[in-house]
């Protein structure tokens, strides 16, 4: 795999996993906010069902009177034709059941979880398998005045498909999944060729490379970023070739020179010299192999040393530009004599000088 395609391959795995959670997120609090409403609209039908059931109870006084077959006729009445009603008494005994005939020999329900839960909030609800019918029912509680009433629908295939939340809107959100996906795709594709450019040409930048060809930056940021490089890299090369041109003709000068002249960097490392100066340090040393490059290497030339010292180490003072520290001595070698100059610049660099003084006749 290319270096294009593994940065494509993260960039696009970025965006898309936060998309795809941003999605996901969206997706879940919508499914659940559909289903809540949907819950909600099942418990108001149950609980407009209780109220109706107790406004019964009291308008025929059925605790005073126990009568309370005369809630089947209620049955005909209800939004909820098959709803189970069940009153139950505070101590737990069921007191009426429309889908049981023999109630009052069911077991106490006072232990029933959306029983116990009206007892301490304003209604309770569950869902469960119930032991008396062997069917799952959806309960629905309340307590009043002495009594609970319970409303149940059948929690059936009809039930669920109700209390599952609309899932047409997860199609629209599919749909825009993958156009999303398609355009981060796109996009992401065309930010790694425009990336892999800007980090082809800095990397051309570095190994100095030419950069002949035109490259085809974006119209963004990423375009504008290219074209500095491309002009700073350009601006470059015009230095780099101008001071290549103006070293040429130093060389070119300093080999018609009589005198002998050495370059030094501030560390003392030699950038250029021409034949002379290396002809005059070796007879000065009287080696003829020395190095011009080994310049302080010759215990003559320790005073220069000594000056160059005393103007570049720490703490020394600023040297200001068109009044650079120059200092000079003689030297006689096997009869010929030797001037030596050492001028030192700015940026602490110098130059040395060596003159061998022809005596007149």
């Amino acid at each position: 795999m290319t270096m294009q395609h593994r940065y494509k391959h993260k960039l696009f795995l970025y965006y898309f996993s936060v998309f795809a959670l941003l999605t996901s997120a969206f997706i879940a609090f919508q499914y659940h906010r559909e289903k809540q409403f949907r819950i909600d609209q099942l418990e108001t039908t149950l609980e407009n069902i209780t109220e109706m059931t107790n406004l019964f109870i009291l308008q025929k006084q059925l605790v005073k009177q126990g009568n309370f077959h005369v809630l089947d006729s209620l049955s005909e009445i209800i939004p909820q034709p098959d709803a189970r009603i069940t009153v139950i008494s505070r101590k737990g005994a069921v007191l009426y059941d429309n889908f049981v005939t023999d109630f009052k020999a069911m077991e106490n329900h006072l232990q029933r979880p959306e029983v116990q839960k009206a007892f301490y909030a304003e209604f309770g609800s569950n869902i469960r398998h119930s032991a008396t019918t062997g069917e799952d029912f959806y309960y629905y509680a309340r307590f009043f005045d002495g009594y609970f009433v319970r409303v149940a629908v059948v929690y059936d295939v009809k039930i669920r498909n109700f209390l599952k939340a609309e899932r047409l809107f997860l199609f629209f959100v599919v749909f825009g999944f993958v156009m999303a996906w398609l355009v981060l795709s796109y996009v992401t594709k065309k930010m790694s060729e425009h990336i892999t450019r800007l980090k082809d040409l800095a990397s051309g930048l570095i190994q100095e490379k030419p950069q002949n060809e035109v490259i085809p930056f974006p119209d963004n940021e990423l375009g504008v970023i290219g074209e500095y490089l491309l002009a700073l890299y350009n601006r470059l090369v015009d230095t780099r070739k101008e001071r290549t041109l103006e070293r040429d003709k130093l060389e070119r000068l300093l080999f018609v020179l009589k005198e002998g002249i050495g370059f030094f960097s501030p560390r003392k490392a030699l950038l250029v010299s021409n034949s002379r100066f290396t002809e005059y340090v070796n007879r000065i040393a009287a080696k003829s192999s020395i190095n011009s490059g080994h310049f302080f290497k010759v215990e003559a030339f320790q005073d220069i040393h000594n000056f160059l010292y005393q103007h570049t180490k720490p703490g020394s003072e600023v040297i200001q530009p068109g009044h650079f520290p120059m200092h000079e001595i003689s030297l006689e070698v096997d009869g010929r004599n030797f001037r030596v100059q050492c001028v030192i610049f700015s940026d602490r660099g110098f130059v040395i000088v060596i003159e061998e003084k022809m005596e007149k006749t």
